[in-house]
């Protein structure tokens, strides 16, 4: 399992308790351009309903998580 869906899954354990609707591991990739001398990585999507708070706490797990070496989120339109 990659290591960004390692540390998705302990933010989800934690008590903002957000929804996981979906989970795509897309599999190793080359990169656009390579980040800390890396030319590949590991790409996961994870689609999830939460509270308001929830992005922002995944987002620091995910800047502190050794492994992780970009994330984005963003929020779906209704």
């Amino acid at each position: 399992m990659a290591f960004c869906s390692r540390a998705a899954a302990a933010c989800f354990a934690a008590q903002l308790d957000p929804t996981l609707e979906e989970m795509e591991e897309m599999g190793k990739r080359k990169l656009a351009y390579e980040i800390n001398y890396l030319s590949e990585g590991y790409y996961v999507l994870i689609k999830f309903t939460s509270a308001p708070e929830f992005p922002a706490e995944l987002d620091r797990i995910l800047g502190i998580t050794d492994g992780v070496i970009r994330s984005l989120i963003t929020r779906r339109p209704e």
